[in-house]
């Protein structure tokens, strides 16, 4: 089946952190999918250091992951989300809730991540390095 990355994964690499090479085998899988707030957490990050190095972190997600497994956030995602913030708090972001909900809506029984957050959630089968 599918599964959901998250932003951290992204980040590790980015950063060249020890989980890099975990991280990199995670995007060589299948079936992957993100939301769109993804995107959106890499760039906050990555524009600290450089707008430059911004647009090549998002061109290196892009390439990672197929236009069309680049989920938007919808009215749906944002209530489900909503009650995986309710569900998760108080150390839940609504992000997480976010890529939470995205990979519960979209049919994924996988998230991977480097967050400890993820640890408590039932929902679905949490990968971490």
């Amino acid at each position: 089946m599918a599964i959901t990355v998250d932003t951290s994964v992204f980040l590790s690499i980015f950063y060249d952190e020890r989980s890099r090479r975990w991280s990199e085998n995670i995007l060589l899988q299948k079936d992957k999918k993100i939301s769109t707030i993804t995107i959106a957490e890499v760039l906050a990050s990555v524009y600290k250091k450089s707008p430059r190095l911004a647009m090549i972190a998002k061109s290196l997600v892009e390439q990672a992951i197929m236009p069309e497994n680049i989920i938007a956030v919808t009215s749906e995602i944002a209530e489900v989300a909503g009650k995986m913030k309710s569900k998760y708090s108080p150390n839940f972001s609504m992000a997480d809730s976010i890529i939470l909900a995205t990979a519960i809506l979209t049919g994924c029984d996988r998230v991977a991540t480097l967050d400890p957050e993820f640890g408590q959630v039932a929902e679905l089968k949490v990968l971490r390095h």
